[in-house]
């Protein structure tokens, strides 16, 4: 006779649940005593007066009437600031097809030097398509655009976003990385 599993897991689990007790008629019976519990006498330390606070200088706070959703006012200091001449990224120009992915995620599988063309490399993207990359070319989501190209590496010139409208340039070296065979 072979017992069906739906009973054997009800079975199982009344096993557990009878477990859970411990023999204890009151569930809450530590809870009670840990209440019931007569303090401890206070520390000689604890009766002593706290000592007086320390006055360090005023602070003046400003209530803006806004929306805390709406994005903060500019400060008044940045009236009187230069506009940011650094680096910043060209948002006009069309997006390449290897942009769309994280610098991390795409996979060097070759170089080649063509001759008087100079170097490609060829690039294996998350969506398992290789992709041809020479100098000038665009890949990664930071704006990044390939500066060299070597034997076994390329040098990408990223632009990360820091902050009011600045951008700080970073490079960054993609190498072929051995498959082990």
């Amino acid at each position: 006779m072979s017992v069906p599993r739906t009973h054997m897991a009800v079975a199982g689990l009344a096993v557990l649940l009878a477990g859970c007790g411990n023999g204890q008629q009151d569930p809450v019976a530590d809870l009670r005593a840990l209440v019931e519990r007569p303090a401890p006498p206070p520390d000689e330390d604890a009766t002593q007066p706290l000592p007086e606070p320390v006055k360090t200088g005023e602070v003046t706070f400003r209530v803006l009437d806004r929306s805390p959703f709406q994005p903060l006012p500019a400060l008044e200091d940045t009236k009187n600031q230069k506009a940011y001449q650094g680096p910043r990224p060209d948002k006009d120009r069309p997006r390449e097809p290897l942009e769309q992915f994280a610098l991390g995620s795409l996979r060097i599988v070759g170089t080649m030097q063509r001759g008087e063309k100079g170097w490609r490399a060829y690039v294996r993207a998350p969506d398992g398509i290789v992709y041809t990359v020479q100098t000038g070319d665009h890949m990664g989501q930071q704006y990044g655009q390939v500066q060299k190209i070597g034997a076994s590496s390329v040098t990408v010139r990223e632009l990360v976003p820091r902050g009011q409208g600045r951008w700080e340039p970073r490079e960054r070296t993609v190498e072929i990385k051995s498959t082990g065979g």
